[in-house]
Order: C-alpha cells, then structure tokens, then sequence
C-alpha cells in the first residue's frame, strides 16, 4: 500500500463565486433569494420571521458541511445556482459558494481524477448550473458538490 499523502493550499478560498444551493426539504434558495435580496427594513414582519428561519436552516447545514459531516443524501442540492451568468462560462475546476456555507464544487473533471482516488467517507454529488434570472440552465456541463466527510 502506498503511503503517499496529497495535499494542497486551501485554493478554493481564492475560487468564491456568488452562487447559491437548496437543500430540498430544509433550504430553498430560490425562496431565499428575494427575501435576502431585500433589506431588513424593507421587509414585513413575516417576512423577515421567514429569512430568519431560513437563515438558521442555512447555518445548521453549513456547520454539518464545515464539520465535515456526511449530509442526509435526502437534502442535496441538485441545482447550482447562478445570476446573469454567460452559457460561455468556465468555472474554475476546484471553488467554492460564498454564501450557504462554502459548499466546495468541482468540474467533471475535476471530479473524474478524485474518483481515482479511496476517498472513504467523502462523497461527489451531481448538480446541474442554472441560471436564476434567465430561468435556464447555463450549459450542459455536470459539476459536483463535494462533500468532505470523517463519518
């Protein structure tokens, strides 16, 4: 067995894009979306009852995710979503969400030389890119949440 060890600089921290993810059953984005596009004030009381709830789902994922935690296969995203984004678009191989708790994605190709590897608890899901504002997907590439996960 080889005793090789691959490491690498946290990279995808330069690689943050502006795009969010649902988590079907505990977060959805694009019901978030224009409640958190709108500022506190702005917002009616049940409104700003529902971001909160939102928000909090939110956290709770983000701390399972960060804490590298295996999530609920139930509750993956399989959408990435996106803002005005070109369908000429090249996303780096290896970045991550800003918002939602830096959910780490990855190119099909990307994806295909981790594949290679034992990776143990860690799991690559498929999701599709689309495109908020236009209602469209943004091309028919495959990209992959990464979750990173001890158990």
């Amino acid at each position: 067995m080889s005793q090789q060890v691959w490491v690498t600089a946290n990279s995808h921290l330069v690689n943050v894009r502006q795009f969010g993810v649902s988590f079907p059953g505990v977060f959805d984005y694009l019901a978030f979306y224009p409640l958190d596009r709108k500022k506190k004030q702005e917002r009616t009381d049940a409104e700003q009852a529902e971001w909160l709830s939102m928000m909090q789902a939110c956290v709770k994922i983000s701390k399972q995710y960060n804490n590298f935690k295996k999530l609920d296969p139930a509750i993956i995203p399989t959408t990435l979503y996106g803002h005005n984004i070109r369908t000429d678009i090249e996303l780096p191989a290896f970045c991550s969400t800003e918002g939602g708790g830096g959910i780490i994605f990855l190119n099909e190709q990307c994806a295909a030389l981790l594949k290679q590897f034992r990776l143990g608890e860690t799991v690559m899901y498929p999701v599709s890119f689309f495109d908020v504002d236009h209602h469209q997907l943004v091309n028919d590439q495959r990209y992959y949440i990464l979750n990173l996960s001890s158990g």
